[in-house]
């Protein structure tokens, strides 16, 4: 569902409802999708880091987030794909372990 259907069916009857929703349209629907956009992106690049570097420790230690902040980006993806940052797209996390082993030096 979006989150301007969401919106919409938060926002009470009244007159005037659907005026008001053809104002907010165009404001919040590029808004909408550009927040998404970045979060979605945001936790694609937590889940690259926690496989490549190998994990919540590694992440810590190498400075990248706090360890509160990685549980908080944990619980976030775990909201945001439905599954744990350990086990979503298992065949690429392998394939990123492969290419960049915990320990080694990831370019960037």
């Amino acid at each position: 569902m979006t989150t301007l259907r969401k919106l919409s069916e938060n926002m009470p009857r009244y007159p005037g409802r659907a005026a008001l929703e053809r104002g907010l349209r165009p404001v919040l629907g590029p808004l909408a999708k550009a927040y998404a956009g970045k979060r979605v992106l945001h936790m694609l690049g937590f889940w690259t880091a926690w496989h490549a570097l190998g994990g919540r420790k590694a992440l810590v230690e190498a400075g990248i987030c706090s360890r509160a902040a990685s549980y908080r980006h944990a619980d976030e993806f775990r909201e945001m794909f439905g599954v744990d940052v350990e086990v979503w797209q298992p065949a690429a996390a392998v394939q990123l372990r492969r290419e960049h082993p915990a320990g080694g030096e990831v370019d960037g």
